[in-house]
């Protein structure tokens, strides 16, 4: 039994399909049956025109800064004030500091580098100064050594070429002083600090009993802070010159004690 009132045919031509249930189509509202419905399937000629049409009217967004134009598909919202603004425009006056605001910074950046220039200042000074003395005082040593090279007293055995020399201080904790001033001494390179003692005591006539116990025992110390050279009695002289604990040519004290230092302004 055939139904000729009932369903629509297919608006495709080729097809003409009688459906029971047809479909149509949102865009171009012709009827279609199942297999044609989808836009692709009857290559919908109102689609692309839709999809223009509604392009045209999507959402875009206007640039916040006076006089510009310029319109973004892309919303680009400031964090300040809120407002949008196109890429140009996105550093806008939000961001740029005013003059108190700049002077406030600059301010503060600035005092920092006000104190480095000063303690950098002080520093070049005081290095400046101490190079100063430092070079005065090793012109004052070669100046010495030469001095005392002509007025030293030393063994004869040693050589020339091993000798070194001191500007020696005198003891005065055994109750008097052997001589005044200083007077020079030359021992060799080569010896250690306890038979230097030794030598210099002889050549100087200072009284030495570093070879008895339960005695102060005469030791060397630095003429211009009154530190002990060192407690290795066994310690070569070379090494000493090496390291930089003495100078060929400097003041010495010789003393009686078992202190690490002595008041070096009790000799001057």
């Amino acid at each position: 039994m055939e139904f000729p009132n009932t369903g629509v045919q297919c608006f495709i031509k080729e097809c003409n399909q009688l459906d029971f249930l047809p479909l149509d189509c949102k865009y171009c509202k012709n009827i279609f049956c199942k297999n044609h419905f989808n836009t692709t399937s009857h290559s919908c000629p109102q689609l692309a025109e839709n999809v223009a049409e509604n392009t045209g009217k999507a959402n875009l967004f206007h640039c916040s800064q006076m006089q510009c134009t310029t319109k973004s598909a892309v919303e680009m919202t400031c964090v300040k004030c809120k407002k949008n603004f196109c890429l140009i425009h996105r550093f806008h006056d939000c961001f740029e500091e005013n003059q108190d605001t700049r002077q406030s910074e600059l301010e503060r950046w600035s005092k920092p580098k006000e104190v480095f220039l000063e303690t950098k200042k002080i520093v070049d000074t005081e290095l400046t100064n101490k190079l100063k003395k430092s070079k005065n005082s090793a012109l004052a040593i070669k100046v010495q050594l030469m001095k005392l090279k002509n007025k030293s007293v030393g063994p004869s055995i040693v050589p020339v070429g091993d000798r070194c020399y001191f500007s020696v201080h005198p003891p005065i904790n055994n109750g008097s002083k052997i001589f005044d001033g200083s007077r020079g001494a030359y021992v060799s390179v080569n010896w250690s600090i306890g038979k230097v003692i030794d030598s210099i005591s002889d050549s100087l006539n200072i009284p030495n009993s570093n070879n008895l116990a339960n005695v102060q025992k005469l030791r060397m110390f630095h003429y211009l802070n009154g530190n002990i050279v060192t407690n290795q009695m066994d310690i070569i002289l070379s090494e000493l010159f090496r390291i930089g604990i003495l100078v060929d040519g400097q003041d010495i004290i010789l003393e009686y004690s078992t202190n690490d230092r002595v008041d070096f302004s009790l000799y001057k």
